[in-house]
């Protein structure tokens, strides 16, 4: 018995010999199968990694849109803060919407969210304020009455060298009264009705008026203020710069001579800068903004021509040529003409003037009186952006390297140009030809610099020229104005 279970006992065992890596290997008991314990950590670790890569990639994101807003705010505050320039265009233009607007100069005008538009039917002069981004009308308030018995007259509402207005509107009604003629059939005394009328631009409310003696010349918004030409009884100019809500004198200016018939009387101007005001009146007389100070004052008879130029003015007489004076009345320097009155100025080219000889565009260098280039062509300078100077004439645009007069680039259509270009200190928009007879124009992108051309796109039908106002694109209807964007 003893032996049968020492047999049972000792029963054949298979031996497997196994490496000290399969021992190392295996987990120990009660240990995680898939890689124990250090796995949830690299899962974490992975976690925390794609988390942060997106972090990033949304804080560079919103930086960008940060920059990118910063940008386009400051071609905005650059775009308002230069005369006649765009608000930068992205893209092919459209018709966003469109309203009545009588013709002429003060007729539109922008301010800080709104367009206000005059308009006249047989009833009454009106004045509407219209949402720039929808067009919806905001307010209409009746400027003056009209209907039988009542001359027509006019209304103008100026805004300073085309810029917007921040919070008031200012409207001159002009209503022209009896005209009287002596004994000499050239002396002609006329008076007419003027009043000025303040509007708040958020509301449409009337903030202030007030009234005017005398023959109605010109006028000119200065700020909130207008600066105002009449003549009185004897023919002499006086040049008024008055608070536009109430009509406090500021300060004014009479001129030693007179006008003595309607003809001199339909051809006096104010011409504004940002310091100096130019008056082609009884006297030609440049006067300072700020306080009226003459800097200049010559009889019209006196062969003397003077015109606005930057902040200052430029003066030419036939015996001593032209000169550039500054806003602070010192010579800069002379100069074969007057510097032409640009439509659009961005500063980029501030050492030079560009004049116009007859047969020649002639820079002039300010620093040293020398003359900087010259160039035989017909064509008249309309603009400088971005170092270059945009000449245009005919059917023809070419644009220049302004400190050097090389021709970067030209563009030529079929057909005399319905509009002079307008930019946004990148693109140059150019009218194009239209399809057919008496289709509609094309308005061309060019890139300022190489002229490449970014988009074209037709134009409404109606509108038959654009122009720049207080930054936005306007097209020019029969009857009103389009808003292009």
């Amino acid at each position: 018995m003893a032996h049968a279970g020492r047999a049972a006992s000792l029963q054949p065992v298979e031996v497997v010999e196994s490496s000290t890596d399969d021992v190392r290997a295996r987990p120990d008991r009660g240990s995680d199968p898939e890689g124990g314990s250090d796995a949830p950590q690299r899962r974490w670790s992975r976690s925390r990694v794609l988390l942060l890569v997106v972090v990033v990639l949304v804080l560079v994101v919103a930086l960008l849109a940060v920059l990118d807003g910063q940008r386009r705010a400051a071609a905005r505050r650059d775009a308002l803060a230069v005369p006649g320039l765009l608000l930068p265009v992205d893209g092919p233009v459209h018709e966003r919407w469109r309203v009545r607007a009588e013709q002429g100069a003060g007729a539109v005008l922008v301010g800080s969210d709104a367009v206000v538009a005059v308009t006249a039917d047989a009833d009454a002069w009106r004045l509407t304020a219209y949402d720039e981004e929808s067009g919806e009308p905001r307010w209409t308030a009746e400027v003056a009455a009209q209907g039988p018995g009542i001359e027509r007259g006019d209304v103008m509402c100026p805004s300073h060298l085309g810029r917007r207005v921040d919070s008031l509107v200012l409207c001159v009604r002009v209503e022209p009264g009896p005209v009287y003629q002596d004994q000499a059939p050239d002396e002609i005394v006329a008076t007419d009705v003027v009043d000025v009328l303040a509007y708040d631009l958020t509301s449409g409310r009337r903030v202030g008026t007030w009234r005017v003696e005398g023959e109605f010349l010109d006028a000119e918004r200065v700020d909130d203020d207008l600066v105002v030409a009449m003549s009185d009884a004897e023919g002499r100019t006086h040049v008024e710069r008055r608070a536009g809500t109430d009509g406090t004198v500021r300060w004014a200016y009479v001129s030693r001579t007179r006008l003595f018939s309607q003809l001199d009387v339909n051809q006096v101007t104010i011409e504004t800068t940002e310091q100096v005001a130019v008056v082609r009146g009884a006297d030609i007389a440049v006067l300072r903004l700020s306080d009226g100070h003459a800097h200049e004052v010559a009889s019209r008879l006196v062969p003397l021509a003077v015109a606005p130029f930057r902040d200052g003015y430029a003066t030419w007489t036939p015996l001593h040529g032209g000169v550039v004076v500054d806003a602070r009345g010192d010579e800069v320097a002379q100069v074969p003409a007057l510097p032409t009155r640009l439509r659009v100025d961005d500063g980029s080219g501030e050492g030079y003037a560009l004049t116009m000889t007859g047969s020649a565009v002639v820079a002039v260098g300010l620093a040293t009186g020398d003359e900087a280039w010259r160039l035989v062509t017909n064509q008249r300078p309309v603009g400088v952006v971005d170092g270059t100077a945009v000449v245009a004439e005919g059917p023809r645009v070419s644009v220049l390297d302004v400190a050097r007069g090389t021709e970067l680039w030209s563009y030529e259509i079929e057909q005399w140009l319905p509009w002079e270009p307008v930019s946004d200190g990148a693109l140059l928009l150019v009218p194009g030809d239209p399809a057919g007879l008496g289709g509609p124009w094309v308005v061309v992108a060019c890139d300022v610099r190489d002229g490449q051309r970014v988009w074209q796109v037709e134009l409404p039908r109606d509108v038959r020229s654009i122009t720049a106002v207080g930054g936005l694109l306007l097209g020019r209807t029969p009857d009103g104005v389009a808003l292009l964007r």
